[in-house]
């Protein structure tokens, strides 16, 4: 036996198929070129503008390529535009050093980090990664629709660590503008999308955190977020009729704070978590939503809607399995339940627990409308001042 594997051995034939990984390197990436501007580290990194250039993407030595890391470096005050995917097995990777941060007065449209259509990408914060805007909101100098990490058609593509602050700033009562609902989101990936996930990223001062506005989906996953002061803090819609999701996992996010999007004309409705397929044809397909936490400070009763809201409407919102999540409020209710349920399909809701607190008029803990094939138990449902209906 001993001599049957020494000469297979030395026949060069290969004991093993390893995969076929591209070669690791690390690029530094600052706001301008520095050191001898050759980006082997942050002392001599590369500027933003040779990272926008289509030129420096690719396959030789000096070019950003598949399995590549980026790193960012000290502070960034313009958009960053990925130029190239990664490949399976091999994504490109953009880090952000620590302390690194992308500041501006507003953020792009398109985000300050713009994806395109890019695939096999991962976006990290690492320790401390942070993006901001200093001057948007509505009593600040501008009023823009804005986005933190924009993405449109992705497949495969992780954000994770990033904290983002600042997207949108307003306070309770302030008169509504058409940027300050649902338009300045922190993540956003809209159409043609499969494999996204958005984990351990803190989000705050957005319309809507974590934006996703499909048209058709696949493995869409969302967890171990904080999102906070927002009018959405967690939204999955479609983009047109007959657009779909099959395979939707939200979990273990931290969802609280929609008072500040309070406006005169009620125009903003708040939701914690907020999917929905309500155009023809649409529909949401194998759902799973567990261990979130959403509330307190819904705003002043009418405004917020629920915490939970899923909607099928005209769509088809289907497979969904909803359990372990905590909802509660220490003043006023949302006006359609602390969970609403419109038009679900094959649902199932288990240990919840939903506190309206000192919740005062009438008092919904789980409401389900239209629905069919639900199945509602094991939850705890408590008011501490139950004022009409529990």
């Amino acid at each position: 036996m001993k001599r049957a594997f020494l000469s297979l051995l030395l026949s060069g034939v290969p004991l093993f198929v390893l995969p076929n990984r591209a070669s690791s390197k690390d690029i530094y990436i600052g706001q301008t070129a520095l050191g001898s501007g050759n980006g082997k580290d942050a002392a001599d990194a590369f500027s933003v503008a040779w990272f926008n250039t289509s030129g420096n993407w690719g396959a030789a030595a000096s070019q950003i390529s598949p399995g590549h890391t980026v790193h960012l470096c000290g502070t960034i005050t313009s958009q960053l535009t990925v130029q190239a995917s990664g490949t399976s097995g091999n994504p490109t990777t953009i880090l952000f050093e620590p302390d690194a941060n992308i500041t501006m007065p507003y953020l792009p449209t398109t985000g300050a980090i713009n994806l395109g259509t890019r695939n096999f990408l991962t976006i990290d914060g690492g320790q401390n990664g942070l993006i901001q805007a200093t001057a948007n909101g509505v009593t600040n100098a501008n009023q823009v629709i804005s986005s933190a990490i924009w993405g449109s058609g992705n497949a495969n593509v992780t954000v994770q660590n990033v904290t983002m602050t600042n997207l949108f700033m307003r306070t309770s009562g302030d008169s509504e503008t058409a940027s300050s609902r649902p338009g300045v989101t922190g993540v956003f990936f809209p159409n043609n999308l499969s494999n996204i996930v958005v984990r351990n990223c803190k989000i705050s001062w957005a319309g809507t955190p974590i934006m996703v506005q499909y048209t058709a989906a696949y493995n869409i996953q969302i967890y171990s977020n904080v999102v906070q002061w927002c009018n959405w803090g967690i939204a999955v819609g479609q983009g047109n009729v007959s657009n779909f999701v099959s395979g939707l996992t939200i979990h273990d996010n931290r969802v609280s704070g929609f008072s500040p999007w309070d406006d005169p004309a009620d125009k903003n409705h708040h939701d914690g978590i907020f999917p929905w397929a309500t155009l023809a044809g649409c529909a949401i397909t194998n759902v799973t939503i567990y261990n979130n936490i959403i509330g307190p400070n819904f705003g002043t009763l009418g405004h917020c809607t629920a915490a939970l809201y899923l909607s099928g409407a005209a769509g088809t919102f289907s497979n969904v399995l909803i359990y372990n999540n905590v909802m509660f409020g220490t003043n006023g209710a949302p006006s359609e339940g602390l969970m609403m349920l419109s038009g679900i399909q094959a649902c199932g809701v288990y240990n919840n627990t939903i506190d309206g607190g000192s919740a005062s008029g009438n008092f919904v803990g789980i409401h389900v409308s239209a629905g069919t094939n639900v199945i509602v138990m094991d939850n705890v449902i408590s008011l501490t001042f139950r004022s009409q209906n529990v």
